[in-house]
């Protein structure tokens, strides 16, 4: 099945900052379907190259944005690729969503076991355990 996949960014005008900057966006349009998220990046209006989708070269801090927004591109790119081969079936929201995931740490069995043990560990003490044996006692009469 042809599937069809592509990247934008672009500034939101809507919001700007107290300073005037506008947040740049992401659109992923995967099969006719879009998602878009922030970059967390911030640039002028006057700076942004619409037609090229980046930061204009007269901006002191344009080769900085530009060079997150490449690496964002390129990210996401491979994760298309290995996803289409791996599960052969993409949707943009899907790609976001995995995207987004991978900056955040995950969470090992271990670490969630041991942060239930703690968890039970501090629950536990003699009135408690004195309180569950009572009201099994009067349960079980």
């Amino acid at each position: 099945m042809k599937s069809t996949f592509s990247i934008l960014f672009y500034i939101d005008r809507s919001k700007p900052s107290g300073e005037g900057l506008c947040l740049v966006r992401c659109r992923i349009s995967c099969n006719g379907r879009t998602a878009s998220f922030s970059t967390r990046q911030q640039t002028a209006p006057d700076d942004w190259l619409a037609k090229k989708g980046r930061v204009g070269p007269t901006s002191a801090v344009a080769h900085g944005i530009n060079q997150a927004l490449s690496a964002i591109e390129q990210r996401l790119n491979a994760l298309y690729e290995r996803t289409l081969r791996e599960e052969r079936y993409i949707t943009a929201e899907y790609l976001k969503e995995q995207y987004l995931l991978q900056d955040k740490p995950r969470q090992t069995f271990a670490d969630t076991y041991s942060a239930l043990c703690e968890e039970k560990a501090a629950h536990k003490s003699k009135a408690t355990a004195r309180g569950f044996r009572d009201s099994y006692k009067s349960f079980v009469r």
